[in-house]
């Protein structure tokens, strides 16, 4: 093995390795193109639901029935706060949950003069 065929080596291996580099880049360069063919995809797909979501609920809402308020009248529920003795629609409501069951309240200060009792109770 003299001197020429070292430098032969050499750049064979040289040559190799950027071979090998070129490879990689290709694969990377390949699987952001798909990546980014798919979000896109995903993108206009959702954009498309949502502009299809949104007509349907204009057109729904555009020519309410008489049926449709009679039953968002009945699904508002009135519930009874403890503490200041009011009622409002338990969708509307703060909620604590007991071993004895649910209990509504209209605030926030409500709520937590009912938590604070509780936790008095069980402190004494």
């Amino acid at each position: 093995m003299g001197p020429e065929s070292l430098s032969t080596l050499g750049e064979v291996f040289y040559n190799s390795m950027v071979g090998v580099l070129n490879f990689f880049v290709l694969v990377f360069v390949f699987r952001l193109a798909v990546s980014l063919i798919v979000n896109i995809g995903q993108v206009i797909s959702t954009m498309k639901n949502q502009v299809k979501g949104k007509a349907g609920t204009l057109t729904a809402n555009r020519n309410p029935s008489e049926e449709t308020k009679a039953s968002t009248d009945d699904s508002q529920e009135l519930v009874y706060d403890e503490i200041c003795g009011c009622e409002i629609p338990q969708q509307n409501s703060y909620i604590v949950a007991t071993d004895d069951g649910y209990h509504y309240f209209c605030s926030w200060e409500c709520r937590q003069k009912f938590v604070d009792s509780l936790n008095q109770i069980e402190a004494d």
